[in-house]
């Protein structure tokens, strides 16, 4: 937090994190801890991206980027639905992708 704005970054985790970061903002706003919450995550356009980049050797092993940064982590398609159900009511969200 920097003053009463909290801010989070979700890049590559496990899609449920969104759920704990809104309820966290919900619950800090309620309590008059921040006047306003930023959260900050890849943008839906990247999944195309990460198919095209190929593959890469971990440990020997050939994996594909697309499979390390897939569609069951943290992206704007996994929020959004989240934000249409209300869980973040009088807190201001302003997304951008």
């Amino acid at each position: 937090m920097k003053g009463a704005v909290a801010f989070d970054l979700e890049w590559n985790s496990k899609d449920q994190t969104y759920d704990r970061d809104l309820f966290a903002f919900r619950a800090f706003f309620e309590y008059r801890r921040i006047a306003a919450a930023v959260l900050v995550t890849r943008s839906d356009e990247l999944e195309d991206y990460f198919k095209k980049l190929g593959t890469y050797r971990e440990g020997g092993v050939a994996k594909k980027y697309a499979a390390k940064y897939g569609a069951s982590t943290t992206h704007m398609g996994k929020l959004l639905p989240r934000l249409r159900l209300g869980e973040v009511v009088a807190v201001l969200c302003w997304l951008s992708a």
